[in-house]
Parts: C-alpha cells; structure tokens; sequence
C-alpha cells in the first residue's frame, strides 16, 4: 500500500505504483490526502497475470480538502491471460477535491473469460470547480460480472475528454451519472452503458447556458 498525509500543505508526487504482475494476490491501495492540493504522475494498482488468474486491482482514494487534485492517468484494472483464466475485479476510484479535478485516462475494468469480480466504480467530486477527465472505462470483456459505475459531480463544469465504457457483455452495464451543477457538460467520445442482462442508467444534468454536448 502507499499512503500518504499533509495535514497542513499540499502532497506532490511523480508515478505511484503498487500494481502486481503473475499474482493471484491483489494490489495494494494507493491513499493520499492532504489539506491543499495533491499532485502526481499516473497512478498505477493494476493486476496484471500472463499465465493464469490475476487478482483484484488496489483501490486509488485522493482527497484535497481546500485544494484541487491533478493526476496524470489512473491505472486499476484487473486482466488475466489467457482469455480462459479468472480476473477478480478492477479497483476503486473515489476523487475529491475542495476546488476542481482533472485527471488523464481512467482504466479499473475486469478483463478475462470468468471474471467473478466486476469493473471499479469511480466517483469524482470537485465541490468548488470543475471536473476534467480522459476517456474512463469500467466494463470489460463478454463474461465479465458486472460493469463499474461512475459519477462525476462538479459545481462549474464537467468535461470528458474520450468514451465512457461501462459496458458488460454478459453482466449488468454500470451506471453513467454526470453533474454540471453551475456550468456546462461535455463528453467529446461515446457513452456504452451496454449490459447483456441489463444495460447501465445515463444520467446527464447541466444548468450552463451553453447546451450539453456529446459528440
């Protein structure tokens, strides 16, 4: 695990990685707060297993009470080789920030034949800004359980700069919910909420002047 505290100031790092290759154990977490702001390079927890089952991916939480948080990319996900192996489940992510959040790729899918975990949910609040992201996903492949939901809630805008995956092709897809409470919202790729039993709810709220856009 890698945990980090700032009770007065702000916490900048570059990579953190506690990912594990070959293992049927699961990564460890990666926990930051500090009372400002918190910087870093990516963010990797994945579990990655080339010969047989992998485990469960570590959860990222980050926690900037009066600042903001910016995190290159966020790699969590689960993913055994080959495709006949077992992945136990993507990792969580939950962001919140006293201003805004921007963050590159969000990756915390389950990628295997039998995966009886599911993809992470990620939850990102910007409680006095706005929230910026790449492309996230949280499905994975066709028999995964189930697919990661995924809220993003800003009091000025959210932008998604990429596709939202939380497609399953066998499970439930994950829910979609995006809150632009005081500005606009912007997803520039797709949104697949696909579930094979059942697909996943898309919720979008804006009240900007400017009209929600996805491309």
């Amino acid at each position: 695990d890698i945990q980090l505290t700032a009770n007065a100031g702000s916490i900048t790092t570059g990579n953190l990685s506690t990912s594990q290759s070959n293992s049927v154990n699961s990564s460890g977490l990666v926990k930051l707060r500090a009372f400002d702001n918190v910087t870093t390079g990516s963010i990797v927890t994945s579990n990655v297993n080339g010969s047989g089952n992998s485990g469960g991916a570590g959860d990222v939480a980050v926690t900037a009470l009066r600042g903001g948080i910016s995190i290159a990319d966020i790699d969590a996900y689960s993913q055994s080789q080959p495709l006949s192996s077992t992945s136990y489940g993507g990792g969580n992510v939950n962001l919140n920030a006293g201003t805004s959040v921007s963050v590159g790729d969000i990756n915390i899918y389950s990628d295997g034949d039998f995966s009886f975990g599911t993809g992470g949910n990620a939850t990102i609040n910007a409680n006095g800004g706005s929230v910026i992201t790449g492309a996230i996903v949280t499905g994975g492949t066709l028999f995964v359980s189930h697919a990661g939901n995924i809220i993003l809630r800003a009091t000025d805008n959210v932008t998604v700069g990429g596709n939202i995956d939380t497609s399953s092709g066998s499970g439930n897809g994950g829910e979609v919910t995006l809150y632009a409470l005081g500005g606009t919202l912007d997803v520039v790729g797709a949104i697949d909420a696909y579930g094979g039993s059942s697909g996943g709810e898309v919720t979008l709220y804006s009240t900007g002047t400017d009209q929600t856009s996805l491309s």
